[in-house]
């Protein structure tokens, strides 16, 4: 049975795990830590010593759990176009059965037009797709961000 405590666990391992794949790409990058945290993973440009901040989204694939949606809370948190924001969003998918790992890399606009879409709201203005869903948590279905899947390329540093 899936706790709060093993959600915790599998959210701070998918970060790690990016952490990892962005590494891997020779992309300097950093772990935020604490609970009110508002970034997860700082990105440094060796070159020109500027920062990106990542989000990181994880859904877990377990014999007991299989999600096809990625919770991001998009709206809840981002109410207005303008406010402090992510420069990147990166959802990954641990699929434990088969020890499978996907991601979807996206920047902040292409999450909110993504979110946009799932929330039918598309036509409407920033503030009133916010207003929308001022109760629930959004989320992205997995099916509707297929073309982000391995987009490493997106990350610009």
């Amino acid at each position: 049975m899936a706790t709060q405590e093993n959600g915790q666990m599998y959210s701070l391992a998918g970060e790690f795990r990016i952490k990892s794949e962005l590494l891997r790409r020779n992309i300097q990058c950093y772990i935020t830590y604490g609970n009110t945290k508002s970034t997860d993973i700082i990105i440094h440009s060796k070159n020109s010593n500027k920062y990106k901040k990542v989000e990181v989204k994880t859904t877990t694939i377990t014999n007991e759990k299989k999600p096809n949606n990625f919770i991001t809370s998009f709206y809840q948190k981002f109410k207005t176009e303008k406010q402090h924001s992510p420069d990147y969003w990166i959802l990954f998918l641990q699929d434990l059965t088969v020890n499978e790992d996907r991601f979807f890399i996206l920047t902040h606009f292409e999450m909110s037009l993504e979110q946009a879409k799932r929330n039918k709201s598309s036509d409407q203005p920033w503030d009133e797709r916010a207003f929308r869903v001022i109760k629930g948590v959004d989320n992205v279905l997995i099916k509707d961000i297929i073309q982000y899947e391995n987009k490493w390329n997106t990350i610009k540093v």
